[in-house]
């Protein structure tokens, strides 16, 4: 199973793939959040939490097409970045 590490901008997966978000370099939790323009693309439902300096499971949705989200905050930087949002996964 391949990682995504949580911050990534633009990433590509398959319907129903199974993978695991990464924010082993996080030094705070990130929260995976809907955008609001796009079905969310996670089977988990929203907001995702992943727990800074761990990894979680995650399965992308059985649609086709190009999905954005919110990850929150990423790096080490106290504010989140403001040029990260939204996030897109293109699913093939």
């Amino acid at each position: 199973m391949r990682k995504i590490r949580v911050c990534t901008q633009k990433w590509r997966g398959k319907k129903k793939e199974a993978f695991i978000f990464d924010a082993t370099t996080s030094a705070k939790d990130v929260s995976i959040t809907q955008d609001g323009t796009t079905t969310f693309p996670f089977q988990e439902g929203a907001p995702v939490t992943i727990t800074a300096t761990q990894t979680k499971r995650c399965h992308l949705i059985d649609e086709r097409g190009t999905f954005t989200y919110y990850a929150e905050p990423c790096g080490k930087r106290r504010k989140p970045h403001p040029l990260g949002n939204p996030r897109i996964v293109v699913i093939g």
